[in-house]
């Protein structure tokens, strides 16, 4: 299976931060995970929520300030004193040290903002990994937005797209492999509930199944004997 480091190695260090990426790769991470929002100023940070205030010392939401104003938060003491002085990195930021490691990681960008729906947006979003020359295959878009998806689809036909799905019991696999069709995704994210379903082995013999979060060495041991694809964890020690 593929592992993911959930916003980083975010069971011990602050979430969506360099430090937390930094040391997922020094740990052995194969793959990274990590969440974009956008600014009052058309910028692509990397923060989960749509507001600051769980992970910052601000108030507020993200799409109300600058980048500027993000980048003078403390985005580390939430979690320990030890790293008061962590910032929310921008995508640009994080894109640059991703093409620089010597061994490349897949990496899970999540569109969290309708605003990634916005051709201008997707451009931007394109055009910061292009600069850097870091490579599209290594990189898969997913969002909870399916319009986000359909617009980044029409922009480039080759990216790698992963259906998110909030795990829903009453859903098929016919509506699943639909919804994935539109916009011919390679995977379908989902949460880890799934793999107590009836449908788990059906879809993961006709798509990449990913589930979320396991931080559980059980439910590991549970989503390998199903035929997941892969898993995002918080604790790398503990899945690796």
């Amino acid at each position: 299976m593929v592992i993911y480091a959930h916003r980083g190695f975010s069971g011990c260090y602050p979430e969506n931060t360099m430090i937390a990426f930094q040391k997922a790769y020094a740990y052995g991470a194969k793959a990274l995970e990590f969440d974009v929002q956008i600014t009052k100023d058309g910028k692509i940070i990397v923060i989960h929520d749509e507001k600051i205030d769980r992970t910052t010392n601000g108030k507020g939401f993200v799409k109300d300030f600058t980048v500027d104003q993000i980048k003078k938060l403390d985005a580390g003491s939430w979690f320990d004193q030890l790293y008061k002085d962590e910032k929310i990195p921008t995508l640009d930021e994080v894109i640059k040290w991703l093409s620089t490691i010597e061994r490349k990681m897949i990496v899970n960008i999540e569109l969290k903002s309708k605003e990634f729906s916005q051709r201008k947006i997707l451009r931007e979003l394109i055009n910061v990994i292009e600069r850097h020359n870091f490579l599209k295959h290594h990189i898969v878009f997913s969002s909870f937005l399916i319009e986000n998806l359909i617009e980044l689809r029409n922009l480039d036909r080759d990216v790698s797209l992963a259906l998110l799905l909030e795990w829903n019991k009453d859903y098929s696999v016919e509506e699943i492999m639909k919804l994935s069709e539109i916009v011919n995704a390679k995977y379908v994210h989902t949460d880890v509930r799934i793999l107590q379903s009836d449908i788990v082995n059906v879809l993961c013999n006709l798509t990449n199944v990913c589930v979320y979060t396991v931080n559980d060495q059980n439910i590991f041991k549970m989503a390998k004997s199903k035929g997941i694809f892969g898993i995002f964890t918080d604790f790398l020690d503990k899945m690796i």
